[in-house]
């Protein structure tokens, strides 16, 4: 049975578990960048529109809130060590594993993850269908051939 709490990652030779935010900061973030990128649910289709939305978002964000991301990201990641598994950052937001410290790129692929991996129930079909009554089968927008099929013909 597939473990859908967590997500492994292998980079630079370590071995990550990304594991979902807590309820709180999920809905928070997802209100906060998500939410403002879906105009309404007639736009809603997750493309390349949308994805440039997103980063329009996160570029206005003021560097405190961007502190706050990143550590709401970081702190749903830990290292898997032989002893163990431990999270990268201490509770403060301070670096637990320091080599994090100076390796920007590293830092953004765990942060990325974990967002898009506590993000994607998110964007899952049924939770729009169940908000809006609207059948949504894929992340495309509403699917409207039922209304299609159920709508009378004018001829």
């Amino acid at each position: 049975m597939k473990d859908e709490q967590t997500e492994l990652l292998e980079y630079k030779g370590r071995r990550y578990i990304i594991k979902k935010f807590t309820p709180d900061i999920a809905g928070f973030w997802a209100i906060r960048v998500l939410g403002k990128a879906i105009n309404s649910i007639d736009d809603f289709k997750f493309n390349m529109k949308m994805i440039g939305k997103m980063i329009e978002q996160f570029s206005q964000m003021p560097f405190d809130d961007y502190k706050l991301f990143q550590k709401n990201c970081l702190q749903s990641v830990y290292v898997q060590h032989e002893t163990g598994e431990y999270p990268v950052i201490h509770p403060d937001g301070s670096w637990r594993l320091m080599e994090l410290e100076s390796d920007w790129t590293t830092v953004l692929l765990l942060q990325t993850k974990s967002f898009s991996f506590s993000m994607k129930d998110f964007l899952d079909p049924a939770l729009w269908t169940a908000l809006t009554g609207q059948n949504f089968t894929a992340l495309t927008g509403p699917d409207t051939t039922q209304e299609a099929q159920q709508t009378p013909s004018p001829n």
